[in-house]
């Protein structure tokens, strides 16, 4: 998909607009998207050093290896050494602390909730971490991968949140949206929409109704792939001061309450412009 149309440096359309109405459930990336900091690599560095963890952790991007072995290798990887829930609660609440969630997100999903969005963070990493920020925040709920725990520790994969349903080495693998229709299955695909930083969500943008690629400030590789095929309905470009990112918010909840603005982008910008004037934070 080639994008289309771009209206300036924090906004483009990329020509796919398929849901003209606010979503019912929203699918909110974590490692990337809402958080500005690989989790699972702050806690490999959490149990063997950060020089270690970067060796193990790059060895796991490969080109190459699929994102399913990379999963399944970081956990047994964090196993091997012992890891329990509690060095997952640990690093999870030391990201949290130390401001690295993205604040824009966080307020556009209590934006959305109040207006009856069910918002879902999900995390191919982890169950675990996902569950741990989903309640910290009062989010509706979580999906990751799930782990094999016995008395608190760490053991394996009991089901990788992956890309296709069925099984791989003898695990099942499991889709963002096949989930959530498990947990919801009234919900039609249609009304689900889904942010996201990076092509490993290929599959979950093409099966929700409404999507919206956020394209960070500083990209790894995998991000700027995503941006470069112009994934999802609409790109929206962090910001590098907090007035960029409030402009950035206000483009959110105009995107997501009215789908529709992205085939007008001149429509939006001027909204965007006139909110941002009145400072209307909580619009």
């Amino acid at each position: 998909m080639e994008k289309t149309g771009e209206n300036n440096e924090n906004f483009s359309t990329t020509g796919r607009k398929t849901h003209t109405t606010q979503p019912k459930i929203l699918i909110l990336d974590l490692s990337g998207t809402l958080s500005k900091k690989s989790i699972g690599l702050e806690l490999l560095a959490h149990k063997i050093g950060r020089t270690n963890a970067i060796q193990e952790y790059s060895k796991l991007r490969k080109p190459g290896i699929k994102l399913t072995e990379a999963i399944l290798r970081g956990i047994k990887l964090l196993a091997r050494h012992q890891t329990t829930v509690e060095d997952y609660h640990y690093t999870t609440d030391k990201i949290v602390k130390k401001g690295e969630l993205r604040g824009e997100l966080l307020e556009l999903a209590r934006y959305l909730q109040k207006r009856g969005t069910k918002v879902i963070l999900t995390n191919k990493t982890s169950q675990i971490i996902a569950e741990r920020i989903a309640n910290q925040y009062g989010l509706n709920g979580a999906i990751g991968t799930k782990e094999k725990i016995e008395n608190g520790r760490i053991t394996g994969v009991e089901e990788i949140l992956s890309e296709k349903e069925g099984t791989y080495k003898g695990i099942k693998t499991n889709t963002k949206i096949n989930r959530i229709k498990e947990i919801a299955p009234e919900i039609d695909s249609k009304d689900i929409a889904v942010i996201t930083d990076s092509i490993d969500d290929l599959e979950t943008i093409k099966e929700a109704g409404f999507s919206i690629l956020y394209s960070p400030l500083h990209k790894a590789t995998h991000q700027e792939i995503a941006e470069k095929l112009g994934l999802g309905d609409y790109i929206v470009h962090e910001g590098a001061t907090p007035e960029e990112n409030l402009k950035l918010l206000y483009r959110l909840k105009l995107l997501l309450r009215h789908p529709g603005f992205a085939s007008q982008p001149e429509r939006l910008e001027a909204a965007v412009e006139r909110l941002h004037k009145l400072n209307l934070t909580r619009f």
